[in-house]
């Protein structure tokens, strides 16, 4: 959280970096504060680990212990972000640097689905029968609601962190499957998202590097400045869309097969949000790559540099690779 908070407030890029970090900061810390005192808690009660009294207490029994459970999930759901604890994460990609972006989606945002993996999946008692509606509910609101937001940004960092809050939910899905494949698919989504949001994030650090702007009308026709750019962009863009032979295919493909016999229901609304995923891709990077209006912010412009082309290379790789290969990440991730 400190580097993070460096990043947004004193690296940031624009005038509410200041604003951002603190919001960024305080909630995640508001809740990580509440998981503290879970956690102390548990120990003072009953003076041994949280762990082991995950394993040992039936906790079907003990009201108290499904309201501290609630606790900890809501600890770690702002983290993931899901609506309508979301509000700090726009903000923050939206003044951070691009190191900052980087950081915040590919570690970061992390932490809240791998705390829910290592943490609130042990209590399969609780986790099973309680309020199992209401999580999914919430879920289909955030995937729902973000995507839906996406088609009014004009911002292309703002534009990529409300796909961010998207996918997260979508991991949250797979890990509240309680399925071997589903869970799988969720870690899997994990690292994809890591790798796909941060070649994202580096491609508009790229763009406002040159022009100290990120607005996607000033970047019209695009494609016909920069080929090199426009390549890299849109295979990652696809990625982020879930395109078959890419990295984000495989995880959600997984997560998707494992919740098909749980609600269907479920399922159809998640297709929908997915469905307006794929047109506002589309839609937006028609304007952003290939209007016939070119703005004239580009009348001075250069493709990448070979650092650049270097690091979009490296992202584009590995997103391709698991894309064809993921056998290789689960080989070792068992």
């Amino acid at each position: 959280m400190l580097p993070v908070f460096l990043l947004i407030g004193m690296w940031g890029s624009r005038d509410r970096k200041v604003f951002a970090s603190l919001q960024f900061f305080i909630t995640t810390l508001f809740f990580s504060l509440l998981f503290f005192g879970v956690f102390l808690f548990f120990r003072l009660l009953y003076g041994y680990n949280f762990l082991v009294l995950s394993f040992e207490t039936n906790f079907s029994v003990m009201p108290i212990q499904i309201f501290l459970w609630y606790f900890i999930l809501f600890s770690f759901l702002v983290k993931l972000p899901v609506v309508p604890l979301h509000f700090w994460l726009p903000e923050a990609h939206g003044e951070a640097s691009t190191a900052g972006s980087m950081i915040l989606a590919g570690i970061l945002l992390k932490l809240g689905s791998y705390g829910i993996y290592k943490f609130l999946l042990d209590f399969s008692d609780l986790s099973d029968y309680f309020y199992v509606f209401f999580l999914y509910l919430l879920l289909l609101i955030s995937a729902t609601y973000s995507t839906i937001v996406i088609l009014k940004q004009t911002d292309l960092k703002k534009l990529i962190a409300y796909s961010s809050i998207s996918h997260m939910a979508i991991v949250a899905f797979g890990l509240f499957s309680f399925t071997y494949d589903g869970i799988d698919g969720a870690i899997f989504l994990m690292v994809s998202h890591g790798l796909v949001s941060c070649a994202l994030f580096m491609s508009v650090g790229v763009l406002y590097d040159r022009y100290k702007t990120r607005l996607i009308k000033n970047f019209a026709g695009i494609a016909y400045f920069m080929p090199m750019y426009s390549f890299f962009f849109m295979l990652f863009i696809f990625a982020n869309m879930g395109l078959p032979g890419t990295s984000g295919f495989i995880g959600e493909f997984l997560v998707f097969n494992n919740l098909s016999f749980s609600s269907l229901t479920t399922v159809m609304l998640l297709f929908f949000a997915f469905f307006l995923t794929g047109c506002y891709t589309v839609w937006h990077m028609v304007r952003f790559l290939y209007s016939p209006y070119a703005s004239i912010t580009l009348f001075s412009y250069c493709d990448l540099t070979f650092k650049e082309f270097l690091a979009c290379f490296s992202f584009a790789l590995f997103i391709v690779f698991f894309g064809l290969y993921p056998s290789f990440f689960f080989d070792f991730l068992y």
